[in-house]
């Protein structure tokens, strides 16, 4: 049976991951923006952090939530 998009599947036939899995990765995703845009506001990089925080997630939000403010 050939799975269409109107068939109810739990993977998605563009890229062949479990829904869950790119429910996840989404989430790591949009916390690692929001560590991003929280360094940015202490005064850090905020291309170093995109990355980070991509790559990071969680862990890069608790980083970024230890930061202490810079002064400008």
């Amino acid at each position: 049976m050939e799975s269409s998009y109107l068939t109810p599947s739990p993977e998605l036939a563009a890229i062949g991951l479990p829904l869950s899995v790119t429910v996840m990765m989404l989430l790591h995703c949009l916390i690692g923006l929001l560590a991003a845009q929280i360094a940015h506001r202490r005064g850090a990089d905020l291309g170093l952090w995109l990355v980070w925080g991509t790559i990071g997630g969680t862990v890069a939000l608790i980083t970024a939530l230890r930061l202490s403010p810079r002064k400008t």
